[in-house]
């Protein structure tokens, strides 16, 4: 079985380094950026499993983001990062806009670890409905 591979996309570089240094050691391929551009070219050169998306980024939303995604990829998991000031736009998102998941800020590390292996779990079973091969 092959690593999952997550993508973590935040405008703000210190929470990234937060989920960094949270995260590692944990079993995931970890993959960083800050900006939603650069994001959708490391969708299309790496195989990523999961994207984790933050609501509110200057050069598109976490929805817009995501919606992208699933267009290129609708096997990726995609979940979407927020606070609760953004609840309502956050849970309009669900369903409507391709997002599987949503993390609403502030979590706890234990939750983002647990939804990160639910969402393998559906990312190995989606993988071996359409390449069997591809979960080995």
């Amino acid at each position: 079985m092959r690593t999952i591979r997550v993508l973590f996309v935040d405008d703000e570089p210190l929470m990234l380094r937060y989920i960094e240094r949270l995260m590692q050691g944990r079993g995931f391929d970890l993959y960083f950026e800050e900006s939603a551009k650069r994001a959708l070219d490391v969708v299309m050169q790496q195989s990523i499993d999961i994207v984790v998306a933050d609501f509110y980024m200057p050069d598109a939303s976490g929805v817009d983001l995501l919606k992208e995604i699933y267009a290129c990829n609708p096997a990726i998991v995609r979940i979407l990062m927020g606070g609760s000031w953004h609840r309502d736009a956050i849970n309009a998102s669900v369903g409507l806009y391709a997002v599987d998941h949503v993390l609403k800020k502030p979590w706890a590390v234990g939750e983002l670890e647990r939804l990160l292996e639910e969402s393998s779990r559906k990312r190995f079973v989606a993988l071996a409905r359409t390449q069997p091969e591809a979960h080995q």
